[in-house]
């Protein structure tokens, strides 16, 4: 049985990836259009831009991201976050409130919150020299 579940994991609502040492969001984790809930806390994610990869998880509602050197050095982070997966619910393991959700808008309709969100996708597709693979 294990097996089967493992050949097909296109179905997992829930993987926990925290305290692996990651130093990257692949492009992979998006074919897994059936999460709900991904941990990725406590890694060595520095790129934020790599949020890009996460876009197809429609059912995504849960992300924990803290603790990763990417929440300290990127300005605006919960509300780039926030604008770049509208479906979650909590980020690291707080509740997206309603007044929260306003701010999002206005900052992603501020000429700040434009161009932050314009060079996310730039950033990812650039090749980093001496990067680690998360997988």
């Amino acid at each position: 049985m294990l097996g089967a579940l493992l050949a097909d994991v296109s179905h997992l609502a829930l993987l926990d990836l925290s305290f692996n040492k990651l130093t990257r969001i692949e492009p992979a984790l998006g074919t897994l259009v059936n999460l709900e809930m991904l941990r990725l806390h406590t890694n060595q994610l520095e790129h934020i831009e790599d949020l890009v990869h996460l876009k197809p998880l429609k059912e995504l509602k849960r992300l924990t991201l803290m603790s990763n050197p990417l929440e300290a050095k990127t300005a605006d982070y919960r509300c780039l976050v926030g604008n770049s997966l509208p479906s979650l619910k909590t980020l690291d393991n707080v509740r997206i409130t309603k007044s929260e959700l306003v701010l999002f808008a206005a900052y992603a309709e501020s000429s700040r919150g434009k161009k932050a969100m314009l060079l996310l996708p730039r950033r990812s597709r650039q090749a980093r020299p001496g990067s680690a693979s998360a997988y």
